[in-house]
């Protein structure tokens, strides 16, 4: 794999995804919240919530407009690593914040893209499908 790309490993409980250099390039809003570098795309499509040590963690809903400016406010940030666990909870790593997913009850909680063809899936309930690259 190229050094370009980001660096998946499994893990006793989940899977590692670390970064050389990542950096936010685009956020979206609309019923999901979306968080774009070069070689990611994080989709989140239900309640979570955006950890800083500098400031009280801000509860956030996709779909509804209160505290989005949290997440405008990473464009730009350096992205250093997921964690995201067998049982569904993924955690995403900026500098100083994170943000934390917990799986849904009824619907997929958060869709991670990775190039060059990994894919995670929170499925409702709790749980990760996990899509590899294929090896051609």
């Amino acid at each position: 794999m190229s050094a370009d790309f980001p660096s998946v490993s499994q893990t006793s409980d989940g899977w590692e995804v670390s970064f050389a250099v990542e950096v936010v390039i685009q956020t979206t809003f609309d019923y999901a919240v979306s968080i774009v570098t070069d070689n990611l795309n994080l989709r989140i499509e239900e309640p979570f919530k955006l950890v800083s040590p500098a400031t009280d963690d801000v509860s956030l809903e996709p779909g509804k407009s209160s505290g989005m400016e949290s997440i405008i406010a990473l464009h730009g940030s350096p992205l250093t690593g997921l964690t995201i666990s067998e049982s569904g909870r993924l955690t995403a790593n900026f500098d100083e914040r994170r943000i934390e997913v917990n799986p849904g009850d009824h619907f997929e909680a958060y869709v991670v893209n990775i190039k060059p063809g990994w894919m995670f899936v929170a499925t409702p309930g709790g749980g990760t499908t996990v899509w590899r690259p294929s090896r051609e």
